[in-house]
Order: C-alpha cells, then structure tokens, then sequence
C-alpha cells in the first residue's frame, strides 16, 4: 500500500481526541485531573500533528499522530495511532510530559509555540 499523506481526520475523529488523551494520560499521569478534558473537551482539531506511519502487520498500516495537549498549566503530548484504512483508533500509545529544555524535546517545543502562535492569530 503506497499512500503519499495520511487521510484528513473526520468530525468523528476529532470528537474522540479527548478520550484517546484522557486513557493515554491516566495510564501516564494517574494522579492528573482528567475531568476538564472530558467534562469540557477543549477544541483539539490544531493541535494534532502526523509523526509516522508503520505496517503494523503485513497489509495492516498504522498511521501515528502526537496531541499537543495543555492540562493544569502543564504541557503533555500524547502519541496515539490509528488504522490508516478504517480510521479506528487503536489501543496504545503514551503521554510524556513536555518540560524543561532538553534537546530531545525540541520539536515538541517548537509544536507548541506553532500552536500558540497560530491560536494567538485566530483570536
């Protein structure tokens, strides 16, 4: 299967993207509030950006996105996956914790102040 781009998330998808953060993040973060996030889901729709995509199994590809998320004045990117055909979400994936000023969380950083910046534009 050759594919030049992952397909556009759909309205369902995105719908989702709270829940995906709130499990990969109670399994991360088990003592983080959860509750704002699935209580009042945050518009996530900018903040989602593709990492990679992977066969999963032969004939089985797996498209892979971080969620850059903000919770409690704390900065989280989620990594989840999706079946690059179906567009399910797959179980899996993890929350680290953006802090400090380390050079392997660069691209992380620098995500970020995208996201402000284009947030900042839309306001």
């Amino acid at each position: 299967m050759l594919r030049s781009k992952p397909k556009p998330f759909t309205a369902a998808q995105y719908k989702e993207l709270p829940l995906i953060a709130s499990g990969r993040l109670r399994w991360n973060f088990p003592s983080i509030d959860r509750a704002p996030l699935l209580n009042n889901p945050p518009d996530l729709r900018q903040r989602v950006r593709y990492a990679y995509s992977a066969f999963a199994e032969p004939n089985q590809p797996v498209d892979y996105y971080n969620l850059y998320l903000e919770l409690q004045g704390k900065r989280y990117v989620i990594l989840f996956s999706l079946d690059a055909q179906s567009g399910d979400a797959l179980p899996g994936g993890s929350a680290k914790q953006v802090i400090g000023d380390y050079a392997h969380q660069a691209e992380h950083r620098k995500a970020f102040a995208e996201i402000e910046e284009a947030e900042r534009q839309a306001r």
